[in-house]
């Protein structure tokens, strides 16, 4: 999804939002409305859904190994399956592009989301990255709330700060034309914690929704419509996370028998493609760049996905599965691994 969305506005950027007097969208021709409704335009709700997802995996985890749960493990996991991969693609991103070096040091603080000026500087996707992260350092909060008042009440909290957010960026227009607001750690926060609710009444065998296709599909509709007004701009994000909730409270919770296998191949390719994910994640977006300015043609837009899932595939075999590799080498010594004796 994020990787369409890039290819989308590099490629066939729409033209500048025209409004009328109640904020509605003012196209010209059918093409710039093609333009607004093409499916990739949309993205970039393919981090809200991650964000959703990790929430689900990490809360889910926790409550499955929750006597033998250890933040020191959880921060040694989370480091090596990320931090090693980052840090030698932003490094040699560095030294390719001649970025400066305070540009560098946001971005190995895992802080650049919050500083304009290294927001985008170096790798605009690598900003997500940052926020998961910064999501990752205030999951204890996550579990000291909701052991306090319950996960529903914890996610109540996180999207009224959400909220409170927003109404401060309408009566102060200068918060929301910066980038660091609109992807601040606790104006996201009621994503993730999304996901851990699910996760939560998941665990207890509950669903969150009645319905939770049906809320799914009209959340979907509305978000898909939400950019044409001004005001709905608003709660976009929302309508986002809230369809990507339910239909994953959908899927965990369906009572009719499983949708049969497409095909091994069609299977391995999507196993496959998910497994390199976080390595296609951190390269493509400078890939497609580079080629975007070498040519606007189509043919070029092809050739630069080929070589990001090149690249990805090569990052994945070079840095993750090493990275990952070493912190298992680390955290058991000598062949150990959990539940053996020294």
């Amino acid at each position: 999804m994020v990787v369409g969305f890039h290819a989308v506005f590099l490629w066939g950027t729409p033209p500048p939002a025209v409004r009328d007097e109640s904020g509605f969208l003012i196209f010209q021709d059918i093409s710039e409305v093609m333009l607004w409704l093409n499916p990739f335009r949309k993205g970039w709700a393919g981090v809200e859904l991650f964000l959703v997802i990790s929430g689900f995996l990490i809360h889910l985890i926790y409550l499955r190994s929750r006597d033998n749960f250890r933040f020191k493990d959880f921060y040694r996991r989370r480091f090596w399956r990320i931090y090693p991969p980052y840090l030698i693609v932003l490094v040699a991103l560095f030294l390719i592009q001649g970025n400066t070096t305070t540009d560098l040091l946001w971005h190995l603080m895992m802080v650049h989301n919050l500083y304009d000026p290294a927001h985008f500087s170096i790798n605009g996707s690598f900003w997500s990255i940052a926020l998961e992260v910064q999501l990752y350092a205030i999951y204890p909060l996550v579990i000291l709330a909701s052991a306090k008042m319950g996960m529903k009440r914890t996610f109540a909290l996180a999207l009224s700060i959400n909220i409170l957010l927003t109404i401060l960026g309408i009566f102060v227009p200068s918060l929301n034309d910066t980038f660091w607001f609109g992807t601040f750690l606790f104006k996201l926060w009621y994503v993730w914690v999304a996901g851990a609710l699910v996760a939560e009444m998941f665990h207890d065998g509950k669903p969150l929704f009645k319905k939770p296709l049906l809320v799914a599909i009209i959340a979907f509709i509305l978000f898909i419509i939400s950019d044409f007004n001004y005001v709905s701009e608003y709660i976009t994000t929302m309508l986002a996370t809230l369809s990507a909730t339910a239909l994953m409270d959908f899927v965990l919770h369906k009572k009719t028998a499983p949708v049969p296998k497409i095909s091994i191949w069609t299977d391995r390719a999507l196993s496959f493609t998910g497994m390199i994910s976080y390595s296609l994640y951190l390269v493509h977006q400078p890939v497609l760049e580079y080629f975007r300015k070498l040519s606007p043609n189509i043919s070029f837009l092809i050739l630069a996905l080929l070589i990001s899932f090149v690249l990805a595939i090569l990052c994945y075999h070079v840095l993750e599965k090493p990275s990952i590799a070493i912190g298992k080498r680390l955290a058991h010594p000598r062949g150990l691994r959990p539940g053996t004796k020294a």
